[in-house]
């Protein structure tokens, strides 16, 4: 694995450990409905980048290779 998929991964995993712990923290002070919005926006805002990286990654296939499609 290169150092700059490592890195991506290391800052997701981190982005969503915080997540996890800030609704465990709102679960546990009673804030359970605050808790699903956090989670809410978490799905959208995932599903979004998720998007926008296939998207990109789309992009530079048909770059560097003119005349082929993308899976999917």
């Amino acid at each position: 694995m290169s150092s700059s998929a490592a890195g991506m991964i290391g800052a997701i995993m981190g982005a969503a450990a915080d997540v996890i712990a800030r609704i465990v923290e709102l679960v546990a002070n009673g804030q359970v409905d605050v808790a699903k919005g956090v989670v809410d926006r978490f799905v959208a805002t995932t599903k979004t980048q998720l998007a926008n990286d296939r998207s990109e990654a789309d992009d530079e296939l048909r770059r560097r290779f003119p005349g082929s499609s993308p899976p999917g």
